[in-house]
This record gives structure tokens, sequence and C-alpha cells, in this order.
């Protein structure tokens, strides 16, 4: 048995956040802010920075932003 430990990745840090704050809408999701493309364009992203592909500090940062909008209508 191999004892590989490691970081994790941003895109896995950032997607642990969107999952923890449940703001991506679920397959059978009555009401959700985000329309289809716009949910499938962040899970893209998220999956990108897991695998550290692309343009890794702009697609952070756009996902961090991003995450930062959608969290803005639940908080005042």
């Amino acid at each position: 048995m191999s004892d590989d430990y490691r970081f994790a990745t941003q895109g896995e840090l950032i997607k642990l956040a969107y999952d923890a704050f449940g703001v991506l809408p679920r397959k059978h999701a009555d009401r959700t802010e985000l329309d289809e493309t716009q949910k499938k364009t962040i899970q893209k992203q998220l999956a990108r920075l897991a695998k550290e592909e692309g343009r890794l500090i702009p697609n952070f940062e756009e996902t961090i932003q991003t995450l930062g909008k959608i969290l803005a209508k639940y908080f005042t």
C-alpha cells in the first residue's frame, strides 16, 4: 500500500467551497438562479482547475469572483 500524501489543488479547494455552499443547481432542483449554460461553464472551469490545466491564476480568480457574486445574493 502506498502512502502518498499531497495538498489539494486550488481547483479541488474551490470546488469544495461551491459544494459546501450548495450554489450550483442540482439535477432535480426546483429553483435555481443559474441557467444550464452558466452551470456547465462553472463546472468545466472547476474541472480544469482540479486537473491544473489551462490558465490557472486567471481561472481561479474568475471562479472566486463568480462564487462571491452568487453568494452576494444571499447576504446583505
